[in-house]
């Protein structure tokens, strides 16, 4: 198996999945909120930084061409980029119209608790993360492990924003 394509597959998938949920979805949505809550100057680098965190686990897909993960790094590296990918697409289905990029801060119309959030608070996260974590077993490098770093210390300050304006839900 040729770690490289399978790597870029999940990535394209995530991006694919990303664009097409904000184009059908979020774009077009008659529920959007047209109220937000501040967020930090990291949270609304975002918009930048996710192509950082893409091109690094690009870069470091096209450097290890010559390395064979073993069976096991394969195992179960498949198997956390596939959960974090279905992680990802349930919980942009269940949020619905209620997706929003997070460097935006823009309040939801409703404040989720069922399906997959009734489990987990952030399971968008939690996918991508999975998901990089899986490429990182298939593809160990610094670039990969830049990217994870970047995109954990991102998800932290998001977290915490998003944290902060449960307050909006609290006080209805």
């Amino acid at each position: 198996m040729n770690v490289q394509y399978a790597g870029i597959v999940v990535l394209l998938a995530n991006v694919l999945l990303y664009f097409s949920f904000k184009q059908y979805i979020y774009r077009n949505s008659y529920k959007r909120s047209d109220s937000f809550y501040p967020v930090s100057k990291i949270t609304a680098s975002f918009k930048y930084i996710k192509y950082i965190i893409y091109s690094g686990i690009l870069i470091q897909l096209l450097r290890c061409s010559s390395q064979e993960p073993t069976s096991f790094a394969l195992l179960i590296g498949g198997v956390l980029a596939i959960t974090g990918w279905l992680l990802l697409s349930v919980s942009l289905w269940t949020l619905g119209a209620n997706f929003s990029p997070c460097n935006e801060g823009r309040l939801p119309s409703k404040f989720i608790t069922t399906g997959i959030y009734r489990v987990i608070r952030h399971p968008v996260y939690l996918g991508n993360v999975l998901q990089i974590i899986g490429i990182l077993f298939w593809c160990p490098g610094m670039w990969i492990g830049i990217s994870l770093t970047l995109a954990v210390v991102f998800y932290g300050f998001s977290i915490a924003d998003e944290e902060k304006s449960r307050m909006h839900f609290n006080n209805k």
